[in-house]
């Protein structure tokens, strides 16, 4: 009967997972249907109440699949960024499947906004660490190898070691937020502190670098990157003179690595001065 297929309908409302307030309708209607008895009324409650409800439950089933097919979209779009990370906030672990779809949507958003910040900025570390390395070659310095350092603070640091003078490299650190360090050392094979001699070659070099950084500057800013406060340069001074171990490093290459030894440099350079003086 019209009566019997109006309450069905009704109760397939109050069954399905509606919001409360289309639920409440649904209920007030019942109750109304059930005072019914002519056929008039009944029809007039089918072609207004009835339709009326019906419409709004029809219009929640297809937002919800509507809302289904974002979610699924958003969450292949995440599955796709943490395959092009090789990592990521594991998206299953900030909610649960009781979590209302809506919910889940806007959080994997916010999941997604971070992890797409962070592969730009990955993409614009590995544009500028390129883009030193081509300046740097063409300036002469041959890249002797890298390293990665893990701080005990969980943050992450990539090294580069560049031949210098004869004894030196400029070694280039790169910090997870995007600035990079240089600073000219001596090279050895072991873990030591300069001597006052090295100490004095070393401020000279950190000099003579100091004056070739505005040609590495111009060449940057010619690949589109602007040092600014990106690069810091230690400035010349005996405090900052250091000895850098180059087993630490993984090697480019197999070419043999001079230490810097400042004695035997100083031995070198007086006979050379004095055959010079012996020729004139």
């Amino acid at each position: 009967t019209l009566k019997a297929r109006a309450a069905e309908q009704l109760q397939n409302i109050l069954e399905e997972d509606f919001p409360e307030d289309l639920k409440t309708e649904a209920r007030h209607a019942l109750e109304a249907l059930e005072r019914l008895s002519r056929l008039p009324n009944l029809q007039n409650f089918e072609s207004v109440t009835l339709l009326r409800l019906t419409g709004k439950a029809q219009e929640q089933r297809q937002a919800r699949v509507q809302e289904q097919a974002e979610y699924e979209a958003l969450f292949e779009r995440y599955e796709v960024l943490r395959g092009m990370l090789l990592s990521g906030t594991e998206a299953e672990s900030a909610f649960t499947p009781e979590t209302p779809l809506a919910d889940r949507s806007r959080k994997l958003e916010e999941i997604i906004a971070k992890m797409e910040a962070e592969l730009v900025h990955r993409q614009e570390q590995s544009y500028i660490a390129a883009c030193v390395d081509e300046v740097m070659a063409e300036m002469g310095y041959d890249l002797i190898g890298s390293r990665d350092v893990k701080k005990r603070s969980g943050k992450h640091f990539m090294n580069e070691l560049y031949r210098f003078g004869e004894g030196t490299a400029v070694n280039v650190t790169y910090s997870p937020e995007g600035q990079i360090a240089m600073e000219v050392g001596g090279l050895a094979h072991e873990d030591r502190i300069p001597d006052e001699e090295e100490t004095d070659l070393l401020t000279g070099e950190m000099e003579h670098f100091c004056g070739e950084f505005a040609v590495f500057e111009q060449k940057m800013k010619e690949r589109g990157v602007i040092v600014g406060n990106r690069v810091s340069l230690l400035p010349p001074s005996p405090a900052y003179a250091s000895i850098i171990n180059v087993d630490d490093y993984a090697r480019q290459d197999n070419r043999p690595v001079t230490e810097l030894r400042a004695r035997s440099r100083r031995k070198r350079r007086r006979k050379t001065a004095q055959g010079k003086a012996e020729h004139m």
